[in-house]
């Protein structure tokens, strides 16, 4: 157990990740944005064998208490280091916020969907495409003869609407395979969900719901964009769902099915509208806190310290939450 105001290492591929991570001063612990390179040294040939991942093993553990890996399928080398290094820590007893498998299960957002859609979860028609350029006619044609435009198409392995595009016709799509085909980047199309500008979002915060917010905006603004915030200057308006309702109830029995089975401390599960009921669109393993109302903010902050401290007692690594 830790005898100081923890210090949480929230640990991502890029510098310009928004991971929503800042520096907490005055709450009951602090954290800071960890960036890969800034922990991995790389050789010359831009290879990273034993020797570098002891490097950053070791480097990291000297930062902070804990942490939070935010990786994910982007094929760059050092994505695939921040996916091994989560692993190294977690089996090396080090605590880590999310386990290596649930935070990778959520992670490939085609794989999340699939196992939802096994659990009996409703989810949208999703195909998954690996455009290689040659391959972009007869992907075209597949999508036509299973979807109907409007599409939308994503990352397979990205947050926060990275890289998400609402494809309106047969033009539009060519030319988003051929981006994702020039990046490498595998990628999710799917049937456009009409939400009426509807997203709920079921927020997790030390293994237990911290909230269901129903979060609404203009119908004619495409939600996925970017994840809708609350506050100053926002267009979003958020209400706090009550969990004794029957469609609160039932997307918590959701939430329970898609939870079950894996070690976590953090998730926000993000469902969209449509006149047919709600419909599961992703989980986020590393959820930001400026998507929930403020007062809550604080419960987060305290949810997560007290996560740090369980993670970090001897009994932390046993199976379950």
């Amino acid at each position: 157990m830790l005898t100081k105001k923890p210090h949480l290492g929230i640990v991502s591929l890029s510098k310009h990740a928004d991971t929503d991570a800042g520096v907490i001063d005055e709450g009951p612990y602090t954290y800071e944005h960890i960036v890969a390179e800034d922990v991995i040294w790389t050789p010359p040939a831009g290879r990273l064998d034993h020797g570098e991942f002891d490097y950053g093993r070791k480097a990291l553990r000297e930062r902070a208490d804990a942490f939070l890996i935010h990786f994910g399928l982007s094929g760059d080398p050092l994505d695939t280091y921040l996916l091994s290094l989560s692993r190294a820590l977690e089996e090396a007893g080090h605590p880590v916020l999310n386990s290596f498998e649930f935070t990778w299960t959520c992670g490939d957002k085609h794989f999340a969907l699939e196992r939802a859609r096994g659990l009996g979860i409703p989810t949208p028609k999703t195909l998954l495409a690996k455009p290689t350029g040659k391959n972009v006619p007869d992907l075209v044609s597949t999508v036509e003869d299973k979807l109907s435009y409007p599409l939308v198409v994503k990352p397979r392995g990205t947050m926060k609407g990275f890289g998400v595009i609402k494809v309106t016709d047969r033009d539009l799509l060519v030319s988003t395979l051929q981006l994702y085909s020039a990046s490498g980047m595998s990628c999710l199309v799917q049937e456009f969900i009409e939400s009426g500008g509807r997203e709920v979002r079921c927020f997790y915060a030390g293994g237990e719901l911290l909230g269901i917010y129903d979060r609404r905006r203009d119908h004619s603004k495409f939600i996925g964009v970017a994840t809708p915030r609350v506050g100053q200057g926002s267009d979003v308006t958020v209400s706090c769902l009550d969990t004794d309702l029957p469609e609160a109830r039932e997307l918590m029995s959701s939430c329970e099915k898609l939870l079950a089975g894996f070690t976590w401390d953090l998730a926000a599960i993000d469902w969209f509208g449509s006149e047919h009921g709600l419909v599961l669109n992703e989980i986020n393993t590393v959820p930001g806190i400026y998507s929930i109302p403020e007062a809550d903010r604080v419960i987060f902050h305290e949810r997560v310290a007290d996560a740090i401290q369980r993670r970090s007692s001897p009994s932390a690594h046993a199976p379950g939450r």
